[in-house]
């Protein structure tokens, strides 16, 4: 009469046994997580900024994250992710966006966005004369672009320069050739020469008579 009570006695046992040798169920893993907001950030263009990445996220499991960048405008900047590191290059004057993701062994991820602004990367452009006719003794011209400033005759020559809203004006003397750097100025960015005008208004011989410009170009040079 006592066998079914000892059969179910060693039933249970065997499922104690059982649950004990499964041990504890593993927790579900979790996503990483946003453990500080990444700055905007501002750089000139060519310059090279970089954010350590495992600043601004976690992970409650003690995973091993990975990183991937991205700019909304690849023209602006390039991205890349270096370990936990985030390199980035400014390219162009603009302002745009870096998509961060964090993630786990697993795929799980995380993301932020931040800002970037790429300004300009301020220095000297140079003024140089194309002209056919020879014995030049002055020329006036007028230069316009982002940030014209600061007007310096190059060697040997003299300058007179007057501000515009829009332009800058300037006379430059002495004996001046062909292929002749006239003048340096203040640019708010040398790295976009091209962005920067030089227009040849009148052009005046050694002996002070009137020559034409229909020959005569100017080039803003780094």
């Amino acid at each position: 009469m006592k066998r079914p009570a000892l059969l179910a006695a060693h039933g249970l046992l065997a499922g104690i046994a059982l649950l004990a040798a499964c041990g504890e169920p593993e927790p579900e893993n979790r996503a990483p997580e946003v453990s500080g907001a990444i700055p905007a950030l501002a750089l000139e263009v060519t310059d090279t900024v970089t954010v350590e990445l495992s600043r601004y996220f976690s992970d409650a499991d003690g995973d091993e994250l990975r990183y991937r960048g991205v700019a909304l405008d690849t023209a602006a900047l390039t991205v890349a992710v270096d370990g936990s590191v985030l390199e980035v290059v400014g390219k162009k004057r603009a302002r745009t966006e870096i998509h961060v993701n964090a993630i786990d062994p697993d795929g799980l991820l995380t993301k932020q966005t931040f800002g970037a602004t790429v300004n300009g990367k301020p220095g000297t452009l140079w003024v140089m004369l194309g002209y056919e006719a020879t014995e030049i003794g002055a020329v006036l011209l007028r230069l316009s672009g982002l940030g014209v400033d600061s007007l310096e005759a190059h060697t040997g020559f003299t300058l007179y320069s007057a501000p515009g809203e829009e332009t800058v004006r300037a006379l430059v003397a002495g004996d001046i050739a062909d292929g002749d750097t006239l003048l340096g100025f203040r640019a708010g960015d040398v790295t976009a020469p091209g962005e920067y005008a030089g227009v040849l208004d009148q052009a005046a011989g050694t002996d002070y008579r009137q020559l034409s410009t229909d020959s005569g170009s100017l080039e803003i040079v780094r």
